[in-house]
């Protein structure tokens, strides 16, 4: 059961219920609660939960971090369902504002299922906020992502020179393998659906074997697809859980849970 901070045990709440209560004391009560729906497996229970928090912390300014965790998670959770436009829609409507570089490149990247045209000026926002100061790797998956958007916008030249360069950033290090993997696929599938499939190839080839050595054979049926020619939004929608996987867990990335739970 959910908890007040004081260890009082209270029945969940309905959203009046929350209202009413200090948004400190409605978050002990959610996060009791989150423990008790992560062990169950209840999703429609994270799902409330999340979006019980997000309002919560909104009311306090100070509380943005908080808010930034709930709508991430949330979102999060939608995007291993595959409903994207949720997810889009929860990254965005409950996250503070100004959107944190966290919940900004999963808005661009969820975007890419039905709005391409706004998931471009989305992720173009996100690489001139780029975080310099983390040792997590986000350039790679939003340098991905931008590379598609801009493909299936018709801008093919923008496309091929972004995961280009991209990939002279990288160079041959061991350790950027997985990295190299998802913009080669990448710049293979931007050249591929607009008609270079000979030049597509060796890209596309490339990124099945390094999927395939790392055992990701969700890579590997994307590669195999796009090679036979699959349609390009079936192609989206295998490749997004690719590139959602290669950003870290909310939990991981945003300083909330740890600087809560640490308290």
């Amino acid at each position: 059961m959910p908890l007040y901070g004081d260890g009082t045990i209270i029945l969940p709440m309905d959203e009046d219920e929350a209202r009413h209560l200090p948004a400190e004391g409605t978050l002990w009560a959610v996060e009791a609660a989150l423990q008790v729906a992560r062990l169950s497996g209840d999703r429609e229970q994270l799902m409330a939960l999340y979006r019980q928090g997000a309002e919560a912390a909104r009311r306090d300014p100070t509380l943005a971090d908080v808010q930034a965790y709930m709508a991430c998670s949330l979102g999060d959770l939608h995007v291993a369902e595959g409903d994207y436009r949720a997810a889009a829609e929860a990254y965005s409507n409950f996250g503070p504002r100004p959107l944190p570089f966290s919940l900004l490149i999963r808005l661009g990247l969820a975007l890419l299922a039905f709005d391409p045209v706004r998931s471009v000026r989305v992720l173009s926002i996100a690489l001139r906020t780029l975080p310099t100061d983390t040792p997590t790797d986000w350039r790679t998956p939003l340098e991905a992502g931008l590379t598609w958007a801009l493909a299936l916008n018709g801008s093919l030249y923008e496309a091929v020179r972004l995961a280009r360069n991209a990939l002279s950033r990288l160079g041959n290090s061991a350790s950027a393998g997985m990295a190299r993997t998802l913009i080669r696929g990448t710049l293979g599938m931007a050249l591929f659906y607009h008609g270079e499939a000979e030049e597509a190839r060796p890209h596309l080839e490339s990124a099945r074997a390094g999927w395939s050595a790392r055992g990701t054979e969700q890579g590997v049926a994307l590669m195999n697809g796009v090679l036979i020619g699959i349609p390009s939004e079936q192609a989206t929608l295998m490749w997004l859980p690719l590139v959602f996987g290669a950003l870290p867990d909310a939990s991981e990335e945003l300083p909330y849970p740890n600087a809560r739970r640490s308290g």
